[in-house]
């Protein structure tokens, strides 16, 4: 974690306050700028690198990633404005790298600072380390504990991270999960957990144990819909990227709008950080990047569905916090054919398209002229996500404990 404002952040608090009066020590970056104090746990700054940062020093080399992180600063929020601005402008999807080197040999970056922090803590056999958000990194610093004879603690891993995306020198998730596997006292030590029932099929292929679902902890509310009144809200919820299907918004726009009858209501795509613009009855309102909490929930009060054009190429098998906060607002979605938002569609609550801006100005036609059945089945399965976070928290938390906690 680096702020208190990113999913990472929120997740952190959510899961911390699922735990109760366990009062859990919460290791951050040390560049934590936030609280003391997240979901009553208390935050030690302990970890020097982050995702990014380990992938630069694989590629680059210590010297280099350091001067890079010294100066990015002042370079990250011109980059993603360029990287913004492109892929809302690119016509076609971009090429996708892959994580492709094998994990059995490489050591980990981030294995001393957790060797560390153990360390510092002492846990004690019954006490756990919750790994809210796990990447292969984090699998092979897992396994180096055990390798040295450190895994005294109970581990639950959640993995959410795949290789796309990732550079071509950093590990497969597969070849990680595999030599965790394969050191001495993980199995019986480690429970692994997934953010999607795709994901956790994949693991499952690999890992000897049964792996339970943890889908995002979103804490936002079932609301009934508001009426539609002459206009229709589509809410493109978490920030506009390419592979969250910027790059398709204003063809999509174009092709709806030559679909919706005079008598249709005006339809409204609101996006957070992309341009506005209008094509016949459809307008793309921009939101701002970053909402605060009140701002977020009053986004999905107005909106009458969701809009979640993830890319089927990225989000195979990863998650997406978003679709859950859909579903827990009781808001019907479109999704693309082909990601792991497939897995939440569970009773006519939401729309599939191919990624085609015609095929997706078509679903949310049909999502339009059958609203009411949609809206209606969303209100039956918006508990769908919180039951399921109640059976992962079960076994984060021991389930001689969670029986404890009622």
């Amino acid at each position: 974690m680096i702020d208190e404002r990113g999913h990472h952040a929120f997740a952190t608090s959510r899961f911390a306050t699922l735990m109760g009066d366990t009062r859990p020590l919460i290791a951050a970056g040390k560049g934590w700028n936030g609280s003391q104090h997240l979901g009553g746990g208390d935050i030690l700054r302990v970890f020097r690198h982050n995702r990014d940062t380990v992938s630069r020093s694989r590629r680059y080399g210590p010297t280099i990633t350091s001067a890079f992180s010294l100066g990015a600063g002042a370079i990250m929020p011109i980059a993603r404005f360029i990287r913004g601005w492109r892929g809302s402008h690119a016509p076609d999807a971009p090429t996708l790298t892959v994580a492709g080197a094998d994990a059995s040999k490489l050591r980990s970056i981030i294995a001393p600072e957790l060797g560390e922090l153990l360390r510092t803590l002492e846990p004690e056999p019954g006490d756990a380390v919750f790994l809210p958000s796990a990447d292969a990194e984090l699998l092979i610093a897992t396994a180096e504990q055990f390798e040295a004879h450190r895994g005294q603690a109970r581990f639950v891993v959640r993995l959410m991270y795949d290789d796309v995306g990732c550079h071509p020198s950093d590990p497969t998730w597969r070849s990680a999960l595999k030599r965790l596997q394969e050191s001495p006292g993980a199995v019986e030590n480690v429970d692994l957990l997934a953010e999607t029932p795709a994901f956790a099929r994949a693991i499952r292929e690999i890992w000897p144990k049964s792996v339970e679902l943890l889908p995002h902890p979103t804490d936002l509310p079932a609301q009934q819909p508001p009426a539609v009144n002459g206009r229709f809200i589509l809410y493109m919820a978490g920030h506009a990227r390419s592979d969250k299907g910027a790059r398709l918004l204003n063809a999509t726009a174009q092709a709806l709008a030559a679909k919706l009858n005079p008598h249709d209501p005006d339809v409204v795509l609101r996006v957070q950080g992309h341009p506005s613009s209008r094509a016949g009855k459809v307008r793309i309102e921009a939101l701002p990047l970053h909402l605060n909490p009140d701002e977020y929930i009053l986004s999905w009060k107005q909106a009458h569905a969701a809009l979640l054009l993830h890319d089927p190429a990225v989000y195979a098998i990863r998650g997406s916090g978003v679709v859950c906060d859909a579903i827990s607002s009781s808001r019907p979605f479109v999704f693309l054919s082909g990601s792991s938002l497939s897995d939440w569609n569970v009773g006519c609550n939401a729309l599939e398209a191919t990624p085609s801006p015609h095929a997706i100005a078509q679903a949310i036609v049909e999502l339009l002229n059958g609203y009411e059945t949609f809206a209606e089945a969303s209100a039956t399965v918006a508990s769908t996500v919180a039951r399921h976070v109640e059976v992962g928290m079960v076994t984060v938390m021991g389930r001689d404990t969670a029986r404890e906690a009622g």
